[in-house]
């Protein structure tokens, strides 16, 4: 007699997540990019004094954008979600790292790139779980 409840492993392919996730990192890069460039070229201002705080909120309202868009096409899939911020995360993490080491060069900038990818997949990681919690939670009642 054979357990019908017992889960099947199946392959993951990373590619599916890689190129639903990927254009839109890029794009979270490019605007925070256009945004640094913008605010260090006008030198001062509300801009130019809180463009960290700005460049975290690009960075957050993107993931929660793909988040979204995770949502529509795959459901409320946490593991998905994981999957999905972890991907979008290190590549918004190590590009805009990436770009800070070349505006202004710094030995320290070095380990900033490591430092950020891994803490952008986290903080991705954990927003598209939670958004994928409290949506099951939502259908389940």
């Amino acid at each position: 007699m054979e357990n019908t409840n017992v889960k099947k492993w199946e392959q993951i392919d990373f590619a599916v997540y890689l190129r639903f996730a990927l254009p839109w990192a890029i794009l979270a890069v490019a605007v925070e990019i256009i945004f640094r460039l913008m605010a260090q070229r006008m030198g001062s201002g509300f801009l130019f004094d809180f463009r960290e705080y700005i460049s975290w909120a690009i960075r957050i309202i993107f993931i929660v954008f793909i988040g979204w868009r995770k949502l529509l096409a795959f459901g409320p899939n946490t593991g998905i979600g994981a999957i999905s911020g972890i991907i979008a995360g290190s590549v918004i993490g190590f590009l805009c790292s990436f770009f800070l080491l070349f505006q202004s060069f710094k030995v320290w900038k070095i380990f900033n790139i490591f430092s950020e990818t891994v803490l952008w997949a986290v903080i991705g990681a954990v927003i598209l779980v939670f958004i994928s919690h409290f949506i099951k939670l939502k259908i389940k009642k």
